[in-house]
């Protein structure tokens, strides 16, 4: 009796060995290939005669709501049968289920029973939560992992200045990655910060999530990495240097369930020259606090800066700390200290810049209308003004040079005026400011960083306008041979930029073929997205003018954006509303990205003109300046008035 007993346990328990019950129809937490969200797992699958039981585990951040329709199929990959659901139990379809404070709710959806020869299944094909390759059975993934290069350690070459360009070697991979979850490259944004010139690279991924990347730099920086528009890494790069990255796309979904509740990775591996920085800085303490556009809203300036200080003292409390901790080298450890001023200094400009702008909005309100006092920047400007120039390789340079730019610290120590960022009287007075008879430098890069965009895009069209600024510029404001050495030269390729084929490359064939049906015509390309309110406001302002030429035959507007940027509901009502009667193309994310790329796309609004030829004739052209290029080139146009559309258009076609 005891050896039949024995012998029964002893069946039992090599049938549950890998989750599978002594009936070999229940799977407890199946393998799969890949997935594009973690808010959904499924925990256990019942492959019962009558009916298919899978149960979900929804972990999403807590208050938060989430909704399955009862359109949720799953797919066997082999056949490409379809199974929808029957039933649900423990939540409805197509409610909104509020997650708990536990941010963890159980349900289960029954499909009917699926059939004896079906190995995988791919779960939701067409929803936001796809998980591809679903097991049932005790194997794993499907397919072969790709085993990952150790981090290779190494050393940082110095630059021999500060402003040292040449290109930095980025490669790594994605672990976990699958061509089949939608995106085929990461975006990286890197800044110019002497033009002011900020850009989108595409850098692309293979089959098995590896990238090899070389990026080129004028200095050292903190660029930023986008990954399928869910996580955003931060990266210090640096001229004749190299970074090894692993990252795990479990990591990369756990930010997206989180939303809002976590902003970084925090399961990446990094090698080679430039491995200890980003190690540091990854695991470096986070700043803490009210953000500064919430306080510009209802804290007078002092007493915002007395907030903004208390939570900068605890971040620098924390952050030396961090750094008495661990044995880092001196170049890391003044990264590390130079993130603290440029936060403190971005985090003071900004509250500044956001109450400026509600003065602008509510110009009746007493409490915006009183000026920021000279008190508010007492500390802080002095000391970024200042400060050494390696300040500028901090994650937050751009935005403190932007925000410093268009701030009300030259009113509050006596400019009169309101845009006054590069005037000769502004720049004596910052000089003054600092005790100085220099400009101090960061001011300079401040006004260069200002000025190069108004000659990107429209030098060539206003040459002697701009020679006549920069000329003023170097005699009065900028006298660093570098910053001027930069400037003519943007200003020479921009004066002479001409009109260029796409290149035959991926992106540039793709580019042909959305324009070819419009050959023939100048085309305003037009890339927005609903999510974005400039973008809705110039196409709404300009449909009138839309509507008053849409028989020319001589131009004509394309207007672009992709799944990612505008979800698809709100994208066919708006184009019903708004775009109706306009050529509107709705792409793919990897197809969007394609184009960021090729016409260095960093942000929305942005548009782009082609020739009737095909051409390029300006990657970053304003709607206005559409208008002056008709006139140059002569093309008639109907007029719209001013008080009907809100705008002026500069030219009658009578």
């Amino acid at each position: 009796m005891f050896k039949k007993l024995l012998t029964s346990l002893t069946v039992a328990s090599i049938l549950t060995v890998s989750g599978v019950s002594v009936n070999a129809k229940i799977i407890k937490n199946p393998s799969f290939d890949a997935r594009t969200s973690s808010i959904l797992t499924v925990e256990e699958i019942d492959l019962g005669k009558k009916e298919t039981r899978m149960k979900f585990r929804a972990v999403f951040r807590p208050t938060w709501w989430f909704s399955v329709d009862s359109t949720e199929y799953i797919l066997d990959p082999a056949t490409g049968e379809k199974f929808y659901p029957t039933a649900i139990e423990g939540i409805k379809f197509g409610e909104r289920v509020t997650m708990p404070q536990s941010a963890d709710t159980v349900f289960t959806i029954i499909y009917p029973p699926l059939p004896k020869n079906t190995k995988t299944l791919d779960l939701f094909p067409e929803s936001y939560w796809k998980t591809f390759g679903l097991s049932l059975s005790d194997k794993k993934s499907t397919i072969k992992n790709t085993p990952d290069l150790a981090p290779v350690a190494g050393q940082r070459i110095p630059t021999p200045s500060f402003f040292t360009e040449g290109n930095m070697h980025l490669y790594g991979r994605i672990k976990g990655y699958d061509p089949r979850l939608g995106f085929s490259a990461m975006k990286l944004y890197i800044d110019d910060i002497v033009t002011g010139k900020n850009m989108a690279k595409m850098i692309p991924l293979d089959s098995c999530g590896r990238f090899d990347y070389q990026i080129f730099t004028h200095n050292p920086q903190t660029v930023s990495i986008s990954i399928d528009s869910k996580a955003h890494l931060p990266l210090y790069i640096e001229a004749g240097n190299d970074l090894q990255v692993i990252i795990d796309m479990e990591d990369i979904l756990d930010i997206d369930r989180m939303r809002g509740l976590k902003f970084f990775l925090e399961n990446v591996e990094y090698g080679g020259s430039l491995a200890e920085i980003n190690r540091a800085f990854l695991k470096a303490p986070e700043k803490t606090g009210p953000t500064a556009h919430a306080l510009a809203d209802d804290t007078a300036p002092l007493e915002a800066k007395e907030i903004i200080s208390r939570s900068i003292a605890d971040y620098r409390e924390r952050m030396e700390k961090y750094i008495g901790e661990n044995d880092f080298t001196p170049h890391t450890r003044d990264y590390l200290l130079n993130s603290i001023l440029a936060k403190d200094a971005e985090e003071m400009f900004d509250y500044d810049m956001y109450r400026k702008l509600n003065r602008d909005y509510y110009p009746d309100s007493t409490f915006f209308s009183t000026p920021t006092p000279p008190e508010y920047f007492a500390e802080i400007a002095p000391a970024i003004l200042t400060a050494d120039t390696t300040v500028l390789a901090a994650s937050s340079a751009h935005f403190l040079l932007n925000r410093l730019a268009y701030s009300t610290l030259p009113q509050a120590i006596g400019v009169k005026g309101r845009y006054v960022t590069d005037r000769p009287e502004t720049a004596k007075a910052i000089a003054e400011y600092c005790n100085s008879t220099e400009v101090p430098f960061i001011w300079q890069i401040t006004v260069s960083a200002a000025k190069g965009p108004g000659i990107d895009g429209t030098a060539r069209r206003m040459k002697d306008y701009y020679r006549q600024e920069l000329d003023n510029l170097y005699a009065n404001v900028i006298s660093s041979p570098y910053l001027r050495m930069r400037l003519d030269n943007h200003f020479e390729q921009q004066v002479n930029a001409k009109s260029y084929e796409l290149p035959a490359t991926p992106a540039g064939n793709l580019m042909r073929k959305l324009i070819e049906p419009y050959s023939g015509k100048w085309i305003l390309v037009d890339f927005w997205a609903t999510t974005c309110g400039p973008c809705r406001g110039n196409i709404e302002q300009m449909k009138a003018f839309r509507d008053a030429n849409r028989d020319s035959d001589q131009f004509t507007f394309l207007f672009i954006t992709s799944e990612d940027q505008s979800p698809l509901k709100a994208y066919n009502s708006y184009v019903e509303k708004n775009l109706a009667n306009d050529h509107s193309l709705y792409l793919t994310p990897d197809e969007i990205l394609l184009l960021q790329d090729l016409f260095e796309i960093n942000g929305i609004p942005h548009y782009v003109l082609i020739t009737p030829e095909g051409l390029v004739y300006d990657k970053k052209i304003s709607h206005h300046d559409f208008f002056t290029v008709l006139d140059h080139e002569g093309i008639p146009f109907n007029s719209v008035s001013a008080s009907a559309n809100n705008i002026i258009i500069v030219k009658n076609d009578e």
